[in-house]
């Protein structure tokens, strides 16, 4: 069985929080899925904050759109994780 080189690429995983970093909820889910992927070549995880406790307004969301888009046009994600329901939303409506 020949295998292709994508197999062994490193696989790149989004993580995005609803709120922010330093936020014990939302920096004990980073620690978790960090413990599932260890440091490794194999993986490189990238992780983005809405920030949606503190900024939710429209014109803020429509920054974020725009910032995201641009970021996906450099890196193609292999996996999008997301923490709580602002995050799991804004992946529902835009991509």
């Amino acid at each position: 069985m020949i295998l292709s080189s994508d197999v062994f690429a490193q696989k790149k995983i989004l993580v995005l929080h609803s709120y922010h970093q330093g936020l014990e909820w939302t920096d004990q889910i980073s620690e978790g899925i960090r413990s599932v992927f260890p440091y490794n070549d194999k993986v490189k995880i990238f992780y983005e904050y809405l920030d949606a406790k503190r900024n939710y307004s429209e014109k803020y969301y429509d920054k974020l759109i725009s910032l995201y888009r641009e970021k996906a046009k450099i890196i193609n994600f292999d996996v999008i994780i997301v923490s709580d329901n602002a995050a799991f939303n804004f992946i529902l409506e835009y991509g």
